[in-house]
């Protein structure tokens, strides 16, 4: 090892390790307690906030599309790329027994005109309107506006990796039990495998210095797999907790730093006991 041959220790070098180490796992820790569930209770609010679009948003040209909510049918046959032009429109609209069908040869879509809403403007449109208390009304018009309200967005709901730290402390559920436990893990996770960084940089002479940068990456794959399935076995009430894959890796820490090398060293000295005495 290279920086054995400089006569620098293991120790001494552990502790900028250690230093470095320590300073990520706080940084990581913070980030896990409060950074992540603001930013996943941001991300349910953006996907919420686009899932509200309004219907027409929705549309494909060529295809029919039904909305229960409103009972409206629509129908486009062509919409020009890259714009907001529409040709062969067809609505329909179904309110109990009454039924309402408007068909134009164009149209054009204007999004967030007003507040919550888009306008769509037909040309040459037909109106027919059948209704159960009253005469059937048939009309043609050459312009004529509709106004598309755009649907608020749904509630996010509950969601464990969008709760505060200190709720999921509180709770009982596996759920919260797996993701509150899965957040503390993780600096204790970077202090871990900052540690196993010195171990794993021993070399052998004429061993190439990336000869074990395979096996880190193998056993940093493996670790978080295995964390992983730790938190789903504990959301699904299989395990009680997670800290059994912590708790391996950090027995693979202390075998791995344990001085085998002079226990080596000392064992061949004890077998050859005169071949020691000559090279001193």
């Amino acid at each position: 090892m290279p920086w054995r041959a400089s006569g620098i220790s293991e120790r001494r070098l552990l502790r900028p390790v250690i230093a470095v180490a320590v300073v990520v796992a706080l940084l990581i820790g913070m980030h896990s307690v409060w950074v992540r569930p603001w930013a996943y209770q941001s991300s349910y609010e953006i996907r919420a906030l686009a899932e509200s679009n309004s219907d027409i948003d929705r549309i494909r040209a060529g295809r029919f599309y039904s909305f229960e909510e409103n009972g409206r049918t629509i129908f486009i046959e062509t919409i020009q790329p890259g714009s907001a032009e529409l040709e062969k429109v067809f609505i329909r609209i179904q309110d109990g027994t009454d039924l309402q069908v408007i068909t134009a040869e164009r149209g054009t879509m204007e999004y967030d005109v007003g507040p919550r809403r888009h306008r769509l403007r037909l040309h040459n449109a037909h109106i027919f309107k059948s209704v159960t208390n009253g005469p059937n009304l048939s009309a043609r018009i050459t312009r004529m506006a509709l106004w598309v309200p755009i649907r608020d967005p749904k509630p996010v709901g509950y969601k464990a990796k969008a709760k505060a730290t200190p709720i999921l402390s509180d709770s009982s559920q596996q759920l919260d039990r797996g993701e509150l436990q899965w957040r503390l893990s993780t600096p204790i996770s970077t202090l871990l495998l900052a540690l196993l960084a010195i171990p794993l940089s021993r070399s052998r002479p004429r061993q190439g210095r990336y000869a074990k940068m395979l096996l880190a990456v193998v056993i940093y794959a493996v670790y978080y797999n295995f964390l992983d399935v730790g938190r789903t076995w504990v959301e699904l009430g299989t395990a009680a907790t997670i800290w059994w894959v912590p708790g391996l890796l950090a027995a693979l820490v202390v075998l791995l730093y344990a001085p085998w090398y002079r226990m080596k060293y000392r064992l061949n000295r004890n077998r050859h006991p005169d071949n020691s005495d000559e090279h001193h």
